[in-house]
């Protein structure tokens, strides 16, 4: 039998380790005016067409069926708003960038600003 005070101080510790891995492994967005980056993957901004704002209702379609396995992806956990934005770079393969973000819709709007 299990001490009930070791198996309260096993499953915190345990949260608060699952919590800071996901807080850890989150990839930072930084977009400024040569690039976007996400994570460690970077596009220059010149190579990126138009940025669209995935509301949560739609997110899953865009990661299951409607994904193209061409595109680069970054999701996190327990974020279900994304940016899908074009490449429209004609010698990269890539078709788009699909990346989770708190502040998607943001993030849409201030590429698509930095766009024009």
């Amino acid at each position: 039998m299990i001490n009930q005070t070791l198996g309260l101080v096993i499953g915190s510790l345990l949260a608060i380790g699952a919590g800071t891995a996901m807080v850890v492994n989150s990839p930072v967005i930084d977009l400024d005016a040569q690039q976007l980056r996400v994570g460690k993957a970077h596009i220059p901004l010149k190579q990126l067409g138009k940025a669209e704002f995935i509301a949560k209702r739609e997110a899953f379609a865009e990661r299951g069926p409607k994904l193209d396995i061409r595109a680069f992806i970054r999701f996190q956990m327990g974020v279900s708003t994304m940016v899908k934005v074009a490449v429209k770079d004609k010698n990269d393969p890539t078709p788009y960038w699909l990346f989770s973000s708190h502040q998607a819709e943001y993030v849409a709007a201030l590429l698509n600003k930095r766009a024009k």
